[in-house]
């Protein structure tokens, strides 16, 4: 359980890098950039 955790968090933290790089390029389409708001 312990393990799914730690792969959950490493999941969730890729996912705000993404969101955080898509962001920055202005590349991201309009339901990132409402959710990164």
């Amino acid at each position: 359980m312990l393990a799914q955790v730690g792969n959950a968090r490493k999941s969730l933290k890729t996912l705000a890098k993404y969101l955080t790089e898509a962001a920055k390029a202005e590349q991201s389409p309009p339901f990132l950039k409402h959710l990164t708001n």
